[in-house]
């Protein structure tokens, strides 16, 4: 029925709209606030949204309905409170009830920074729309506390986001239903839709998702609703439920903080989209969006983005009074987006800010005389920032759909002034040119403060084509058109890939062409605290991958820095060349093949990536690298560490330097001097915060990080593993070799008697205090004090002792600060480790002990032993015994080892032997036992590598035994600590295995079994079968099985080595054991 009165059956029931007619004699159906959804109130008011019920008699829809409650600031009479609870309702505005063929539909949600605003007409009347021949569509949908109020209890059934569900009930409706006006429902824009158009936002504005002092917030209205401070959510339900919506909203604005309202740009309420705190039946949004906009599902969609050339300046009545621009002023870490604000490293997101303060305000200070230069920064800040990141995203995705973006850049009207007025008015910036936040909606829109642009009028030809590209991307999906005679438009999609080549339609007064985005250079600035520039390289099977070598993760240990905690970098302008390696940490380096020498300088803390793709459509795992070397030697060099059999597998590779020995490891109990020890472990933890910070800009996944090490390496992963300063910067680990729990691992008992040393060979008295001993250490050339600490503990003590290289290792701080990375001991700390609940692989070699040939008792040491079996005992069990005591207790080990022979230089291989147990695996297993009798849900897979020296590919193995000072070809049997590497990486100094060589088949099977891991947690892969490599059973008193990974054959088996590390077991205490 098509009468002045039409009306259309819905699948709800009937309703009655009217005909209208625009002033320039289109005729038009309307149709207001057809419900679509049940109206909340009562126990729905803040609840999920529900399906409307059928009615049976036709439904009067000839008159606008009610808008949702709000404090409505934006009404040319003035603020004032508005809505009810019948709010929930469409509009629907049709130029023809049954077309010969069905009508494109534009879907428009108002906007009000989801605080305010309605569907109203006397903002977005459909005239120009309609003249067009296409359907508009609009909706009130629920605001601010009452569209927006989360509580995490399930049982209360509020968990946020109702406005948005509205949104969603509302668009399918429109899908079901359109057909019935004359709208085709395979041509929606915007809707559950096939096409969107987004003005002035995204998702990602700081203004379009809650503060992060929500629960603050939640909890000062409760306080200001009579509720005591620990209410629970059920009490803070039922109460605002019985609350006057008119107080509510009142609350609502009041209950968020001035300073609060800049977190970020501009927040206008705390009650805003957030994620969910549990998934429902009707969950919007159980992740962020930033996560969820990774795998959109709008990636093939066609979607127009843009904005206005001032969009800032709409906020200029809503600028931070003077002692809030003070704030900014004294701390520029406020001028941060929200989500870099949150991060911990004030000092260095402050450096960031910096960078900002400079690009818009340069010298001057930020106050009300340069509230100009404030809204320039929120043109990016609140708006520009966040839709480039969408369109990125967009960019980044293996989606079809095209991207176009536009600049509205024109002055207000003067020939037709009456809107841009209201605006100038509301905003206080009568003063401003070019298109202020919302002045696009009178190209758009009929408003019923203004009269429309006719022909002649200084913004009519802007209006045209602004007007008419959407009408033709919402017909047919491109927004390129004929205007008139004179004028054609060309609207080019985006590139497909990101680039710096940002083509949008610059729409101004007079002039209507594709350039390059004009404010890019300033959204690049926000896009990029400190950009790098890498290499292409290609591995020798032809596997194109990106290196980014030596980025800095912190700030040069240099002068005072030089022992100290490590300080977060400094945020850089100019692109940073990464094409290169980057120095290592000093150190007296005893493992490279050109031989021993000095190593090293203060800039070395730097991190290394290697991506075999910076855009993938999904992002990829990371495998992080600790390299080993006793915490005294060693780099992340491709030397040793090549990334290209990692690439090869479509996995990131991140290696790091970190600082060693002395540099890494003094510690002092002064706390003024904040030396407590342990920088260089505190270096791994700043590097791991960076790359969960980063590695998304090179292609990876920060949620689905594995750390790895060998030997220290793996040692430290073990550190990160149970210190509290490391929680959940990754999430599987593979340490290889080591743990926290081996010997040479911590620093040894008689530390301070090193210390005393070390002041006399500073040129101090042996007593003297911690200020005189770092001011002496800060004055020395750092090779003399390389010298000094290789030294400093005799061959002897290195023998029989707990040192291996020096005495510089981790070790519990004296003291607890800021950056404390071992408050406890490494026993006490793994008891309560937060890394029960990741899955882990850790195993090591079969021959561990043959490497440390060179660090055998030699012939006048030998007899010491024969005389004290105490001498095999670990330091921590025999320095509690009397020397009897510990030759008793120690004869256990001498018997498993030599049996009835007496220890001699001849038979040194089983001294070897027992320095398997003794350095390797005996702190393996006690890690993995501290594991096991954990309530953590973690999965621990073991392996034990017997795999023998290559013949076919021999360099690396007669490298590593010539450094141990073994016979190279008496002992090329065995597989020794270090041999795995080869397996793993890359190496300058050796090739590749070839197929058919001895070792390829173990070093494939290794390697995959790895990468499986890192990918999905589980080492099974193809090449592997039929093994089946399970993880552990929690029982500790079962013999563990391992995976045995031979140069033939992989399968599990028992752990070899099983009965030794028994009888190692039993010479602890339970309580000191595990």
């Amino acid at each position: 029925m098509s009468g002045s009165n039409p009306v259309v059956k819905t699948n709800s029931g009937a309703v009655k709209g009217i005909s209208k007619e625009t002033d320039v004699g289109k005729k038009y159906f309307s149709f207001q606030h057809i419900p679509y959804v049940e109206q909340p109130k009562g126990d729905l008011r803040f609840k999920d949204p529900k399906p409307v019920k059928p009615w049976n008699d036709i439904l009067d829809c000839t008159k606008e309905g009610s808008p949702a409650y709000c404090l409505d600031f934006f009404l040319p009479n003035g603020p004032k409170v508005v809505g009810s609870d019948d709010c929930l309702g469409v509009n629907v505005f049709t130029p023809n009830l049954k077309p010969a063929k069905p009508l494109p539909v534009f879907v428009w949600i108002h906007g009000g920074g989801f605080v305010c605003g309605s569907s109203s007409t006397l903002f977005y009347g459909p005239d120009y729309i309609v003249e067009k021949d296409v359907i508009l569509v609009s909706f009130n949908y629920r605001l601010n506390i009452f569209g927006f109020l989360s509580l995490k209890d399930p049982k209360v059934g509020v968990p946020g986001n109702a406005g948005l569900k509205d949104q969603t009930m509302a668009l399918k409706w429109i899908k079901e239903n359109i057909s019935c006006f004359g709208g085709d429902s395979n041509n929606i824009t915007i809707g559950l839709f096939n096409k969107a158009i987004a003005m002035s936002g995204s998702a990602f504005n700081p203004w379009a998702t809650a503060p992060h002092t929500y629960p603050e917030c939640l909890k000062r209205m409760g306080i200001a609703l009579g509720l005591p401070e620990d209410a629970d959510e059920e009490s803070f339900l039922n109460a605002i439920s019985k609350e006057d919506p008119m107080k509510l909203m009142i609350l609502d604005t009041t209950s968020i903080k001035p300073e609060e309202k800049l977190d970020g740009g501009i927040v206008m309420s705390a009650f805003l989209p957030q994620v969910e705190p549990y998934v429902s039946e009707m969950c919007f949004l159980p992740k962020s969006p930033l996560e969820l906009g990774r795998d959109a599902w709008s990636k093939d969609i066609d979607v127009i983005f843009g904005g206005c050339s001032n969009e800032g300046a709409f906020f200029y009545n809503f600028s931070p009074d003077e002692n809030g621009l003070a704030e900014i002023n004294k701390n520029n870490f406020n001028l941060l987006p929200r989500d870099l604000q949150r991060k911990s490293n004030i000092e260095n997101e402050n450096s960031k800010g910096s960078i900002l303060k400079k690009l818009y305000f340069n010298e001057k200070p930020i106050s009300r005389d340069t509230l100009n230069e404030y809204t320039d920064y929120l043109d990016e800040c609140a708006f520009w920032h966040g839709i480039h990141r969408a369109i990125l995203q967009r960019q980044m995705s293996d989606g079809k759909g095209k991207t176009f973006l536009y600049r509205l850049n024109i002055d207000p009207s003067v020939d037709n002034p009456d809107f841009y007025k209201f605006v100038r008015t509301l905003t206080n910036t009568p003063h401003m040119k070019l298109t202020i936040h919302g002045e696009d909606l009178a190209l758009l829109f009929r408003i019923n403060v203004t009269r429309r642009f006719i022909k002649g009028d200084d913004n009519y030809e802007a209006q045209q084509v602004f007007l008419n590209t959407f009408v033709q991307f919402i017909k047919r999906g491109n927004p390129s058109c004929q205007i008139s005679t004179n004028t054609k438009i060309t609207w080019n999609p985006l590139p497909k890939e990101a680039s710096d080549d940002v083509p949008a339609l610059e729409i101004c007064r007079d002039t209507f062409e594709m350039q390059q985005l004009q404010n890019y250079e300033k959204i690049k600035v926000w896009n990029e605290f400190g950009p790098v520039k890498g290499i292409s390289k290609e591995t020798e099977l032809g596997k194109k991958y990106f290196s980014f070598q030596h980025i800095p993760y912190a700030q040069k240990p240099e002068g005072e820095l030089r022992f100290r905690d490590p300080k977060p970098v400094k945020a850089w302008n100019e692109v940073l060349d990464c094409t290169k390696e980057g120095s290592p940490a000093y150190s007296y380096d005893h493992f490279l093949p050109e031989g021993t020498r000095y190593a090293g300088g203060d800039d070395c803390l730097g991190l290394n990536i290697f991506t075999p793709d910076l855009q993938p459509s999904k992002q990829l795992p990371v495998f992080v690298w600790i390299h080993g070397g006793a915490f005294v030697v060693g780099s992340s060099s491709v030397e040793f560490y090549g990334p290209e059999f990692i690439v090869e597998k479509d996995v990131i590779m991140v290696s790091m330097n970190y600082r060693l020995g002395i540099f890494g490891f003094m510690s002092l109990k002064d706390p003024n001097l904040g030396v407590p020890g342990n920088a260089g472990l505190k270096d791994q933890t700043m590097a791991l915060k960076w790359i969960k910070e980063n590695i998304s800009f090179f292609g990876g996944d920060p949620n689905n990080i594995t750390l790895s090490g060998e030997s220290a390496g793996a040692a430290s992963v073990h550190y990160h593993m149970i210190s509290p300063l490391s929680e959940g910067l990754f999430n599987k680990a593979i340490p290889i070799s080591g743990s926290s729990l081996c010997p040479w691992a911590f620093a040894p008992e008689k530390y301070p008697f090193y210390l005393n040393k070390l002041a006399v060979e500073l040129g101090l008295d042996q007593n003297a205090d911690d200020e005189s001993i770092l001011r002496a250490l800060n004055k020395t050339d750092p090779k003399k004090l390389l010298d000094i600490d290789y030294n400093l503990v005799p061959s002897k003590e290195k023998i029989f002792g707990s040192v291996l290289m020096s005495a510089f290792v981790p070790q519990i701080e004296p003291y607890v600060s800021e950056m404390c990375f071992l408050p406890k001991s490494p026993l006490e700390l793994g008891r309560e480790a937060w890394s029960q609940d990741i899955d882990i692989i850790t195993g090591g070699t079969s021959n561990e002990g043959q490497f440390f040939y060179i660090f055998s008792p030699d012939e006048t040491q030998i007899p010491e032993i024969n005389k004290n079996y105490g001498l095999l005992l670990p330091v921590d069990l025999r320095q509690n015994l009397t020397p009897a005591q510990a030759h008793d207790k120690a004869n256990y080990l001498k018997r498993l080892y030599y049996g009835d022979e007496e220890i001699s230089v001849k038979n040194l291989s089983k001294y070897m032997d027992y320095l398997d147990e003794r350095h390797f695996w005996h702190g393996i297993y006690r890690a993995v036992m501290q594991r096991l009798v954990s309530n953590g849900n973690g999965k621990t897979y073991l392996f034990y590598l017997n795999v023998p020296p290559s013949s076919d590919v021999p360099e690396y193995y007669k490298f590593l035994r010539n450094l141990g000072n073994l016979a190279v070809e008496s002992d090329m049997s065995g597989t020794c600590h270090g041999d795995d590497l080869v397996l793993l990486f890359s190496m300058s100094f050796c090739k590749r295995f070839p197929p058919g060589s001895d070792n390829y088949e173990a070093q494939q099977k290794y390697l995959n079994s790895f990468k499986q891991f890192v990918k999905h947690g589980n080492p099974n892969c193809d090449l592997l079968k039929p093994a089946n490599w399970t993880p552990l059973s929690n029982k500790i008193e079962e013999i563990p099985k391992c995976m045995r990974m031979g140069r033939d054959e992989w399968f599990m088996q028992d752990l070899p080595n099983y009965n030794k590390i028994k009888i190692w077991n039993d010479l602890y205490e339970a309580d000191k054991l595990i």
